[in-house]
């Protein structure tokens, strides 16, 4: 289940990666293969920090959702105590905070990343 979990997170980190080639324009005479650009309109920089950030960005969401798993195992096991279960529903509400902010990151880095000056 976590693995599923883990990789499914992955996958949407890395979805906004893929292009499309580049279409030539009807008589310009010109193939343009994709990440063969000659400008230097985008530098290593503008590359690698979308995908350092998406990443990160995963990486705290499916840590988070291991920590949900976790604080449900803690339930579980609990066996009515009630100081382990408030432990276990403050590790749930914490593990529930942080996957919002990690969505919340990854839409802001998003739209800032789709702002071109």
């Amino acid at each position: 289940m976590a693995l599923i979990i883990i990789s499914s997170c992955w996958t949407i980190a890395f979805a906004g990666q893929m292009q499309a080639p580049p279409i030539v324009p009807p008589g310009s005479g010109t193939l343009i293969l994709p990440g063969s650009e000659t400008t230097s309109e985008r530098g290593l920089l503008d590359k690698l920090l979308p995908s350092i950030t998406r990443t990160i960005i995963a990486l705290a969401g499916a840590l988070a959702v291991l920590f949900m798993i976790y604080g449900g195992i803690q339930i579980l096991t609990a066996y009515g105590k009630p100081d382990k279960i408030e432990a276990a529903k403050k590790t749930i509400t914490w593990a529930i905070a942080g996957l919002l902010i990690a969505i919340l990151s990854y839409s802001i880095v998003s739209i800032i990343g789709g702002i071109r000056l």
